[in-house]
């Protein structure tokens, strides 16, 4: 009682003298003048009344937040009281306890999953597989023998000799080294040139082979059909794979006005999306965010290479919360670098 007597005698006298005090000056809207304009003032009684105010109205802003914090913590008992009613409860113990803990983890799984993963890649980006943007590349038979190393995973001797004897034909034909051929084919199949990706909506086939050829790229291949490449890599047929593949990369070398092949870039973006070949690092090559079916299904496939980036010190980084739904030309790049420095590691 005394408290709100002392409070509303402090408010009368505030507006009592507010009509004697000299007018503020320009920019009072600032907490911090408006403070200085108070402690300048010349008159000590009205000085002591303002500030009283002040000091009172931290108290309450205390009071407000003490109330806001009993309000949640005395929430967050009752329903955990309700839980464990309704757990204790024999009917329905079992029940709940199932609902309630495929919704914690459905609610958290996904969530702590990202954070593992990122975690796991941050080890790995840091520390196991360590690859800067200015690195020089790799020498070519350091490369090369990475690559075949981890070719013959998943083919044998008579069907690598094919695979290699087809690279160097195309390389005779177009330019470029074989080594950036099998780098492109190490990001598109894994090296596995009997790879088959399902879709995980429609459970079609949707990608096949050494450059994961799709109906749409299949086109690009007079004579033959995507059924045939799916037919081929479950029969193991690595002649015909290989010469739809020599076919489709001299077509698409020749439609992009012949580019020079020496740069294992060029040759993976004709792989990859030959309408970018050539452009910009700034280039979207496919996204999330249009309008086309077609587009968003060749980013799904792909969602891999997007997260990559560069950190202060040029390190190259892949996060999945870096993900924006965009793949650029430049996020291609640091992937190749990456994933070659990761392949030549573990296959040295």
């Amino acid at each position: 009682m005394k408290k709100n007597i002392f409070i509303k005698s402090l408010v009368f006298l505030m507006g009592f003298y507010s009509c004697n005090l000299p007018p503020p000056p320009p920019g009072m809207h600032d907490t911090s003048n408006t403070l200085e304009y108070i402690l300048q003032m010349e008159v000590g009684w009205i000085k002591f009344i303002l500030l009283t105010m002040l000091v009172l109205s931290v108290f309450f802003v205390i009071i407000i937040i003490k109330a806001l914090i009993k309000t949640v913590l005395w929430s967050w008992d009752k329903i955990v009281d309700f839980l464990h009613n309704q757990i204790t409860k024999k009917i329905w113990s079992k029940k709940f306890s199932i609902a309630f803990w495929v919704g914690i983890f459905y609610f958290f799984g996904g969530f702590f999953a990202e954070k593992l993963d990122d975690a796991t890649s941050y080890w790995e980006q840091h520390y196991k597989n360590r690859t800067k943007e200015s690195e020089p590349t790799l020498a070519d038979d350091i490369r090369y023998q990475a690559y075949i190393k981890k070719l013959s995973l998943h083919t044998s001797d008579w069907e690598r000799s094919v695979i290699l004897e087809g690279l160097d034909s195309l390389s005779r034909q177009i330019g470029g080294k074989p080594v950036d051929y099998l780098m492109a084919m190490n990001l598109e199949c894994s090296l596995n040139p009997y790879e088959l990706h399902v879709d995980r909506e429609t459970g079609q086939i949707t990608a096949a082979s050494i450059l994961q050829f799709t109906e749409t790229g299949m086109t690009e291949v007079p004579g033959y059909t995507m059924k045939d490449i799916v037919f081929a890599c479950k029969n193991r047929n690595i002649k015909l794979l290989v010469k739809c593949y020599i076919t489709y990369m001299v077509k698409q070398w020749e439609i992009r006005n012949r580019p020079n092949m020496n740069d294992g870039r060029t040759i993976y973006m004709i792989v990859f999306c030959p309408a970018a070949a050539g452009k910009s690092e700034d280039k979207v090559l496919y996204s999330m965010h249009r309008e086309s079916k077609l587009e968003k299904r060749y980013y799904t496939k792909n969602q891999g290479l997007d997260g990559w980036y560069t950190d202060s010190k040029g390190l190259i980084l892949h996060s999945k919360s870096a993900k924006d739904g965009n793949i650029t030309s430049r996020e291609a790049f640091l992937c190749i670098k990456y994933k070659e420095k990761e392949v030549v590691n573990k296959f040295k």
